[in-house]
């Protein structure tokens, strides 16, 4: 069977137990134990998987192909009488169709079927364990916010063995639109259970191939967004009649997984805003017609519902729970209100909603940054934390376009270039030259605390910047200075500013 993985032997086996073949198929499955009566992941509460012992980072290394033919596997579009052929073939212990010679194969497909005895293993299981799988595995190789591709090459090339994904065709094996109209079909059979690894499948395929989407996503799955604000509303109400009850800890850890999911997607959103800012409207603006006594109206229950409501309804997960502390709670309403903030921008005009007031403080903070120089410097410095494309003049290089992480300017560590012709070229621009403000950004990265680029900034860092800039009139006129080069150099991919 094509994606059953086969263990290699050499010397890059991990520092775990990982020799078993009978492990790895659990593992894509959804299956995690290791007996035959261990059950089957799906069943049990959603929970999204802390990768502290770098599974999923040995199998993006040890089984690239068998990655790649999942992904294969997710986006193909399937006609009625595939979907039932290859339903029959997969509860059969034959699995006609598929290459089994040898016994030790034959033994690993039976124990596929049978790893449940209870449960009757469909296609539709097969396709969430797949989905589920999927998931984790690219939220791990997301996990520090930067391009996949170029955080792969950077870490892994130079000793020779690249982690998977190394190109954006691995996830759209057939294509853009083809490959996306995949995912959405196996999407769509799979929203009733377990949504959340639906969603952060999708929050991976964004993250990863943001900057190469020339269709907007939600055309081929619009419903999208809205059962994510679904996913929202039953947990927040669930939250809700449980107040004053005990909860079970694998409840909790479901809540805190689905709110770690929807800061994965929205981050992926977050990231789309800045290669295709119109795509990000119907995230934002999707909506649904009610009927009321005759009456017809429109509600709004996009990802910016979504996000006001969690927000709004975030103190309720303290109340009577162990795993919730107040850290995790201002985590979550720090990124949410961020995240509605951006949102709130794209709302369609008949939308009325009343938003947290934390949402719109820092929606008029955005607004505000277009007239305030040094805010707009700070937001500069923010984007450039992980700007993952050529920033010199007139060129569309990104680092997914050339397989390779771009490197900072060696004096100031702000700009990316693909290469010392386009650095060169940025240097010497006869309308905005990168050596006459290469000296002072150095020193405003340094003075201010702008040197760490391994997070996303926050709004205390926006805080601090401003004032250590206004504690020195100096470090202020050079910000003010420096934030019309670095809105050029900001420009994106193909020209658009």
């Amino acid at each position: 069977m094509a994606l059953v993985p086969s263990v290699r032997e050499g010397s890059d086996d991990p520092p775990f137990d990982r020799t078993s073949e009978r492990h790895d198929l659990q593992l894509i499955t959804g299956s995690d134990g290791g007996a035959r009566d261990d059950i089957f992941a799906l069943l049990q509460p959603y929970f999204k998987v802390k990768d502290q012992d770098d599974t999923y980072a040995y199998i993006r290394k040890k089984y690239p192909e068998y990655l790649d033919a999942s992904m294969a596997f997710l986006s193909t579009c399937r006609s009625d009488k595939d979907t039932e052929e290859l339903g029959a073939a997969l509860e059969s212990d034959s699995c006609p169709g598929f290459p089994c010679t040898d016994g030790d194969t034959r033994d690993l497909l039976r124990w596929l079927h049978t790893f449940e005895p209870t449960y009757r293993f469909s296609l539709i299981d097969f396709d969430r364990s797949l989905i589920r799988h999927m998931a984790e595995t690219l939220s791990t190789a997301c996990s520090e916010g930067a391009s996949v591709v170029a955080r792969s090459m950077l870490r892994h090339n130079r000793g020779g063995s690249a982690l998977w994904p190394q190109d954006v065709s691995q996830l759209l094996p057939h294509g853009l639109e083809k490959s996306l109209r995949g995912f959405a079909q196996r999407s769509k059979e799979t929203v009733d259970i377990r949504f959340q690894d639906t969603l952060l499948l999708w929050a991976g395929i964004i993250s990863v191939c943001g900057p190469t989407i020339a269709t907007p996503p939600w055309e081929f799955f619009p419903e999208l967004p809205l059962h994510a604000g679904t996913l929202v509303i039953k947990q927040i109400r669930e939250r809700q009649t449980t107040l004053g009850a005990p909860v079970d800890h694998g409840v909790e850890r479901r809540w805190a997984s689905t709110f770690l999911v929807l800061v994965e997607f929205c981050g992926g959103i977050e990231d789309l805003c800045r290669w295709k800012p119109a795509f990000v409207e119907q995230f934002a603006r999707t909506a649904f017609q009610t009927t009321h006594e005759g009456s017809h109206s429109v509600r709004f229950a996009g990802m910016l519902f979504a996000c006001d409501i969690i927000v709004k309804n975030l103190p309720l997960f303290l109340e009577g729970t162990t795993i919730f502390r107040h850290e995790h709670i201002d985590f979550f309403h720090t990124m949410f209100v961020r995240f509605g903030a951006i949102f709130y921008r794209y709302r369609s005009p008949i939308d009325t909603i009343s938003c947290h007031p934390d949402i719109m403080e820092n929606y008029a903070l955005l607004n505000t940054s277009q007239g305030d120089p040094l805010i707009g410097a700070w937001a500069c410095f923010a984007d450039f934390v992980e700007v993952q494309y050529c920033c010199a003049p007139d060129c569309s290089e990104t680092c997914a376009t050339l397989q390779q992480p771009f490197r900072r300017c060696g004096g100031c560590g702000v700009p990316r270039y693909c290469s010392r012709e386009c650095q060169r070229r940025a240097w010497k621009h006869a309308a905005s030259p990168h050596r006459q403000f290469c000296a002072s950004l150095r020193v405003l990265m340094e003075k201010t605390g702008m040197t760490r680029r391994g997070r996303a900034m926050t709004q205390d860092d926006c805080m601090t910047f401003l004032d250590n800039c206004k504690a020195d009139e100096a470090f202020a006129h050079m910000a003010q200075d420096c934030s019309p080069h670095m809105v050029q150099m900001l420009k994106k991919p193909g020209g658009d500013s």
